[in-house]
């Protein structure tokens, strides 16, 4: 080989080398994230701690979705399974951090989304390395590392909807009906995870194979709704507090601008350059994979539309469309696009726009989160030991459920109920007025997500009326006491022990993000 020659591989080996740190500065910053917030005593995402509360009601009680009546507001909306499987480590292990075992749950799932999406693309590209960079392309999706610890039922989810799709690939004797219950298990812990039941079985109709499409339909019929009934019958509540959205809040910008956020991840644009790669004619097993990846997809833009999505509705979507972008990655690092001129430039885009930012994040992640920690740890302990024994307002959801009775556990739910006219603050709002709590606590700022007001805006201003800061235990809270006691408050001198520091008053319009 002349020099000339190797000069001109070696730089057509340039944009898989530049895809492979790509890959691994994601995978780095991923591990570095969950280090950092795994030890979180406050949350890893709102609303972690209204979820955590009902998951910790269940396991106390056996009940789920408590009298949306009573406080505290709002009672559960998730899907049963949801606060079942989030229940199981407290079942066998109480920690002193009662997140971190629903937080270990969450991980796992993720690591089978990422598992699991890997196997299919092994079985898709049969060629080595394919499973590899599955596992490599499914860690690097960007929105997910905030994620991959906050307590939802999206990665359980799409880890089954996942499963049913390998299992249908595999074409084993008893593949289809377990690919059904995989299907009906993923229903289970969000009701907008169809893709799996729409997909399959529209692919096996297609293929005609008559006993595997009944095998398929009935398990997963069976499982996607039997469960459902199952607790309906033991809570007539269940569906009601599910279905409690039939209305929503409609947010169009911020559907766009979620669905550009998705569009812009590096596996979307990989698998739309391998789209021309892939044998769609005949009984292609792509087809599934499509499918799913479309129907997914087609969900996600569809509620998106309402104010309190946000980026997970797109995860299972974007880890469908992963094996297909490891057949591009494979092209890509093979030399076999993107030659000369054209792949170095587009080699440094993908350093210049997505790695560099990551290590960048990375770095800035292993500077500032020890100080994080111990930020965030001082105010919890404060508050911990300050509030118990005493009735307590809180509209942060993390310092509600530190209190003997906690109130609200979700205010931007509570906010975007009263937008639709299904939530009357107007008891709670007497009860403030009437100076019925000892001390209120808030967030130092307030703001909206997607248009909607992260706390009622009616209760802000009662607190603001018959309330007044007294101190910030930390630079994100601040406690108030009622107009004309707050001298002779017991919370309040138990709060000065602590070393709660007083200030000026404390300007709770700021603008904050919003869940």
């Amino acid at each position: 080989m002349s020099v000339r020659d190797r000069v001109r591989w070696a730089v057509g080996q340039i944009p898989g080398w530049a895809l492979l740190l790509f890959g691994l500065s994601s995978v780095l910053l991923l591990l570095i994230r969950v280090a950092a917030d795994f030890p979180r005593l406050g949350e890893a995402g709102y609303p972690d701690s209204y979820i955590l509360y009902d998951t910790e009601h269940f396991r106390r009680t056996g009940v789920i979705h408590r009298d949306p009546a009573t406080p505290p507001y709002p009672p559960a909306q998730y899907s049963p399974l949801v606060y079942v499987l989030l229940s199981v480590p407290g079942r066998i292990l109480e920690t002193a951090n009662p997140f971190l075992g629903p937080r270990v749950v969450i991980l796992l799932a993720f690591a089978a989304c990422v598992v699991a999406t890997a196997s299919i693309a092994r079985a898709l590209i049969p060629v080595r390395g394919a499973g590899a960079w599955g596992l490599l392309l499914a860690s690097t999706i960007g929105t997910m590392p905030q994620w991959v610890l906050q307590l939802r039922g999206d990665f359980p989810g799409a880890a089954f909807g996942l499963l049913s799709v390998r299992l249908l690939l595999a074409n084993g004797r008893w593949a289809a009906l377990l690919a059904g219950v995989a299907a009906g298990l993923a229903f289970q812990f969000k009701i907008t995870f169809l893709a799996a039941l729409v997909a399959g079985g529209l692919w096996l109709l297609a293929l005609r194979r008559w006993r595997d499409l009944v095998q398929f339909a009935v398990a997963g019929l069976l499982f996607a709704l039997g469960p459902y009934l199952y607790f309906q019958l033991r809570e007539p509540q269940t569906l009601a507090r599910i279905l409690s959205l039939n209305s929503i809040v409609r947010d169009y910008r911020g559907m766009v601008l979620l669905a550009l956020l998705s569009a812009r991840e590096p596996v979307c644009l990989l698998a739309l350059a391998a789209l021309p790669l892939v044998r769609w004619r005949g009984r292609s097993r792509w087809w599934l994979l499509f499918l799913f990846a479309a129907v997914s997809l087609a969900v996600a833009l569809v509620t998106v539309v309402q104010a309190g999505g946000n980026s997970n509705y797109f995860f299972e979507g974007l880890f469908a469309l992963t094996p297909l972008a490891v057949l591009g990655a494979l092209r890509l690092a093979g030399g076999r696009w993107c030659r000369g001129p054209v792949g170095l430039l587009g080699a440094a885009l993908l350093v210049w726009f997505f790695v560099v930012p990551r290590l960048e994040s990375a770095r800035w992640l292993l500077a500032t989160s020890p100080g994080h920690r111990l930020a965030e740890r001082r105010p919890i302990e404060m508050l911990r030991l300050a509030l118990p024994g005493h009735r307590v307002l809180s509209t942060v959801p993390r310092v509600s459920i530190l209190t003997d009775e906690p109130v609200i556990t979700d205010p931007f739910a509570m906010a975007y109920m009263q937008r639709l006219g299904k939530f009357d603050t107007g008891p709670l709002l007497r009860r403030v007025r009437r100076q019925d709590f000892e001390a209120v606590v808030t967030l130092a700022a307030s703001g909206d997500y997607r248009g909607v007001p992260t706390v009622p805006p009616d209760l802000l201003a009662a607190i603001a009326e018959a309330y007044q800061p007294f101190c910030a235990p930390g630079p994100s809270f601040v406690v108030h006491l009622p107009r004309g006691a707050a001298a002779s408050s017991a919370v309040g001198a138990r709060l000065m022990e602590l070393g709660c520091a007083r200030g000026p008053a404390i300007d709770t319009t700021r603008a904050l993000p919003g869940p």
